[in-house]
């Protein structure tokens, strides 16, 4: 059985490091969970006192602060387990910065993809 540290360690390594280097434009990375009409997304904004993740659900922002991107992650963890547990579902990450061909379709000789972490479909 895997302790509640060893369980917030893995989520934490599946959330995104957005440092932005000197120069460029990085668009806030963004989390969507939807339940059945209901849609709330998770943004991580930079600051110059520090981080804050906006929380937006049906059209109503709200955010909270933190002094590091360290609290910011542990808390936004916690935010999605609690989701997942009470009936949200995660549905898109963006920014896509995924870079050369899209291997998703690509026939694998072992399935070994992490699926828990794709987002639904798009539908085209």
């Amino acid at each position: 059985m895997q302790s509640q540290d060893t369980k917030r360690l893995r989520s934490l390594r599946l959330h995104v490091d957005w440092t932005i280097s000197p120069g460029r434009a990085v668009e806030d990375p963004v989390w969507t969970f939807a339940r059945r009409e209901e849609r709330l997304s998770l943004r991580r904004q930079e600051t110059e006192e520090g981080f804050l993740l906006v929380v937006t659900e049906n059209g109503t922002p709200r955010s909270y602060f933190f002094s590091d991107v360290a609290r910011l992650t542990t808390f936004q963890a916690d935010m999605e387990a609690f989701l997942v547990q009470s009936g949200w579902t995660f549905e898109t990450f963006s920014p896509d910065r995924r870079s050369g061909r899209d291997r998703r379709h690509f026939p694998r000789l072992s399935d070994r993809r992490r699926w828990w972490t794709d987002g639904k479909p798009r539908k085209r």
